[in-house]
């Protein structure tokens, strides 16, 4: 029995032995470790010690020895050298961490210093440090106490996002801007004073502080940036100031409690959904210079009335939208725009006294047309007086054939007829000014277009590729793609480009592919990148002298293999990259002025690429054509 005792005691003693020469190897290699990238400092007893790294003339911190750090003290001077820094994520993920002293010397605390420090109770910043950088604070979940010194000037960006407990911050006289995000989901957050030295808010840096009550924005903040105060339930009182001139995207949406606000009258701007969800809101004032009132900015809210000022020229789409107590809209008498879906399931639209025969009208004289019954029996009839035809008031909806569109009206919304499938024949009349992108486009019974006056939107009429016969005189310009795909375009006497028109946009008759001729006008100044691009039929262009320049863009005419000859008046002094390429047909080029052409490659490098065309070549039509659609068909052309 002895015996055994003797060997468990020498077991045991050398068992000890091995763990102590075990510790002190793990200690080496972890020192090793630490010098390279820092120097271990001494810390007191119960603290996590810090790595130092030399920076210049001073030490920064760059983190810990362990990751399961509980306290924390930094060293005001190590090795007779000042701490003036806490590096960059120096602390990040010390999911343990509670407690930091930071010393005076500090003056920077480095982006993600402490962040996802779960656990972290409460921090006092020492006086000197000038900014809360990005992140710095991120995720802090049991953070309740912040101690700013009036040294700071700025919050960085997520700052504090994401501080749960947190539930007030005293913000010191001199910071003048709070970052993007920077207390987002601070769902404790109930009280919160901003000093007049702030100059700018970022966005969301309130979003979701769902505990918030009130907050007066100081003089001198101009916007109410995107989503500043989203989802802030239980806010009920905002004062802004006289400096506020934007009321951002979505700044109060689903602000559920906002009962009532002011908005200056320096406000110019109400951006999308910035009020939208405020179900309680029943009282707002839209400041005289307001421009334009963003998409869906006060749906779903509890408004019984409102007046749109002088000022505006432009409401967006739904921005009254299920404001469901909402019987009564002041609007101006000068809107240029109305967006799809106004007021749909309000009070107003909800009244069949507004509807007259299947159209919802609104306006002190009923100037506005807004939307039609998706009732299939209606054959719709515009009244005369009415001034706009609000964006997708028809799309795919009525039994009309033709419609004729009296000269009162000014402007035709977007999308106003899309998809109108049994629409034949349309008549616009000489008043309106402006013909809205896609009015009409996928209008493909559309045989017959009557457009007498104003400007024709993108996509205007692309794909009506039922559309024969169109008579624009009186047009001032045709934009990108209006008449894209229009198949069945263009009768015996082809289409001509009134001298009303200024501009062909780019792509605007491409693949028109019964289209045989075109005469252009000489008040047109520019023929777009491929504007009758691929038009297979076409064999014939003039284009007529102008007074201005014109020029024609790159494969403004590509692709048109029926092209056997075209006419090049003195006033165009530039022909773009491929603009008769491949117009394998095309025998005859004539240029009313033959002198002072060069063409240059696309990829020219120097003014030595640059090739001059000899006067006799143009004057021969044939070999022009040549130069056109083959030999320069890859260049540029310019006439000096």
């Amino acid at each position: 029995m002895g015996d055994k005792m003797i060997v468990w005691k020498r077991l045991l003693k050398g068992l000890g032995v091995c763990a102590v020469m075990l510790m002190m190897l793990l200690s080496c290699l972890f020192l090793s470790a630490c010098s390279s990238e820092g120097e271990l400092g001494y810390t007191e007893w119960g603290y996590t010690e810090c790595v130092y790294t030399l920076v210049d003339d001073h030490y920064e911190v760059t983190g810990a020895t362990s990751k399961n750090a509980v306290s924390i003290k930094i060293a005001e001077t190590y090795k007779d050298l000042p701490v003036t820094a806490i590096g960059e994520g120096a602390f990040k993920e010390c999911g343990r961490l509670k407690r930091v002293t930071i010393p005076d010397s500090v003056k920077s605390i480095g982006n993600e210093a402490f962040s996802d420090c779960h656990f972290l109770k409460s921090i006092t910043i020492p006086n000197g440090v000038s900014t809360v950088a990005d992140r710095a604070f991120f995720r802090c979940f049991e953070l309740t106490g912040v101690t700013l010194p009036n040294s700071i000037t700025g919050i960085g960006e997520l700052a504090f996002a994401e501080c749960h407990a947190l539930t007030k911050i005293n913000i010191p006289t001199g910071v003048t801007s709070i970052g993007d995000a920077a207390f987002l989901l601070c769902n404790s957050l109930s009280s919160i004073t901003l000093p007049d030295s702030v100059e700018s808010i970022g966005k969301e840096a309130f979003n979701n502080c769902k505990s918030l009550k009130s907050i007066t924005i100081p003089n001198g903040v101009t916007e109410i940036s995107a989503y500043l105060f989203y989802q802030c339930d239980n806010l009920t009182g905002v004062t802004l100031p006289d400096s506020v001139t934007t009321i951002g995207e979505e700044a109060f949406s689903h602000c559920e409690k906002l009962s009532s606000i002011t908005l200056p009258d320096s406000v110019k701007t109400i951006d999308t959904q910035a009020f939208c969800g405020c179900r309680k809101l029943s009282s707002v004032n839209i400041p005289n210079g307001v421009k334009e009132i963003g998409n869906s900015a006060f749906a779903d809210c509890d408004l019984t009335d409102i007046t749109i000022p002088d000022s505006v020229t432009g409401l967006g789409a739904g921005v009254f939208a299920d404001c469901a107590r909402l019987s009564s809209i002041a609007l101006p008498d000068n809107l240029t725009r109305i967006g799809r879906n106004l007021l749909i399931g309000t009070a107003y639209a909800d009244n069949d006294d507004n509807w007259k025969d299947g159209i919802l009208y609104i306006g002190q004289s009923n100037q506005y047309l807004l939307d039609c019954k998706s009732d299939k029996s209606y054959n719709y009839e515009i009244k005369d007086g009415t001034k706009l035809i609000a964006e997708e008031a028809f799309t795919g909806f009525g039994k009309s054939t033709d419609i004729t569109i009296p000269n009162s009206v000014t402007v035709i919304g977007e999308k106003a007829f899309y998809k109108c499938k049994g629409l034949t024949s349309v008549t616009i009349g000489n008043g309106i000014t402006y013909i809205g992108k896609q009015a009409f486009e996928y209008c493909s019974d559309l045989t017959k277009a009557t457009i007498k006056s104003g400007a024709i939107g993108e996509y205007a009429f692309n794909n009506c590729y039922s559309l024969k016969t169109l008579d624009i005189a009186g047009v001032t310009s045709i934009g990108k793609n209006a008449f894209a795909f229009c198949s069945a375009l263009g009768d015996d006497k082809g289409i001509i480009i009134p001298d009303t028109v200024i501009t062909i946009g780019d792509w605007a008759f491409n693949n028109c592919s019964k289209l045989k001729s075109v005469t252009i006008s000489g008040s047109v100044t520019h023929i777009g990148e491929r504007a009758f691009n691929s038009c297979s039929a076409l064999t014939g262009v003039t284009i007529l002298n102008g007074v201005e320049k014109i020029e024609i863009g790159d494969w403004a005419f590509a692709l048109c293999r029926g092209l056997m000859w075209v006419r090049i008046p003195e006033s165009v002094t530039h022909i773009g990259y491929m603009a008769f390429c491949d117009c394998r047909n095309l025998m005859d080029a004539g240029f009313s002025n033959a002198t002072g052409w060069s063409c240059t490659p696309k990829e020219a490098i120097t003014d030595d690429d640059t090739i001059s065309i000899k006067a006799d070549d143009l004057i021969d039509y044939y070999r022009a054509a040549k130069y056109l659609r083959e030999t320069y068909a890859e260049y540029y052309w310019d006439r000096h």
